[in-house]
């Protein structure tokens, strides 16, 4: 009468913290399937994953829309320039920017490149450098 072999028991897997995994299978080697990432999950091939977080979500390739153009008023624009001259010494060589400091307050700083007098200004009054260092400031 002819032995037959007991049924084998189905494979399972035994993920080690930083171990690849393993298919472990009795009377047998043990061969590595893949590599286990610190930190992440083994999920079976059966497992069923939703679709929203299969597929991470993705940004429109559209542009945001841009702000309307402000003229730069720069050295290579010679049509946007203002003729101002320096309260200091009637300089007309000034170098100005505009920005917005953190507490949204609005300010231009100016200065005369012959002099080196700079000027802080926010809505045509001049502002202190400290006056314009507190409203730099984030608050928290």
């Amino acid at each position: 009468m002819p032995r037959t072999a007991a049924p084998r028991p189905a494979p399972r897997t035994a993920p080690g913290p930083t171990a690849p995994a393993t298919t472990v299978v009795p009377d047998t080697t043990v061969v590595p399937d893949t590599a286990v990432v610190p930190g992440t999950t083994v999920v079976p091939d059966t497992a069923v994953v939703p679709a929203a977080a299969a597929v991470p979500a993705q940004r429109s390739r559209r542009p945001r829309a841009a702000d309307p153009a402000q003229p730069l008023g720069s050295l290579t624009q010679r049509e946007h320039r203002r003729e101002d001259a320096c309260p200091a010494c009637g300089g007309q060589r000034l170098v100005r920017l505009s920005m917005t400091l953190t507490d949204g307050t609005p300010v231009r700083f100016t200065s005369c490149r012959r002099c080196e007098h700079r000027r802080w200004e926010a809505a045509g009054d001049e502002l202190s450098i400290d006056s314009v260092l507190d409203h730099s400031r984030k608050q928290g």
